[in-house]
């Protein structure tokens, strides 16, 4: 008998030549899973994680290597109060 006479007759299990078998049963509920309720950045970079279970875990720092200095950006502006006027300059 042939793969695909098998695979239509329900004898072959799995995806055979991209063709699915007969549905199975219905399983069992699994267990709930454990989430994440919080994070929060720590002052010396590290990640701290609170699950739904209660539990806490800390990451290592989580901050990277200093990078390379990028290009100088445009030029800005510099806003001044001078007596009540509003004296906009642009700066290097």
């Amino acid at each position: 008998m042939a793969d695909i006479e098998k695979l239509t007759q329900g004898t072959i299990e799995g995806d055979v030549y991209g063709i699915r078998g007969p549905k199975g049963d219905k399983g069992d509920k699994g267990d709930p899973g454990v989430s994440v309720v919080s994070a929060v950045l720590n002052a010396d970079y590290t990640l701290t994680l609170t699950l739904s279970d209660g539990t806490a875990y800390t990451t290592p720092s989580i901050r990277g290597e200093k990078g390379d200095k990028g290009d100088k950006g445009p030029a800005g502006y510099r806003f001044t109060n001078n007596n009540g006027n509003i004296v906009i300059t642009e700066v290097d």
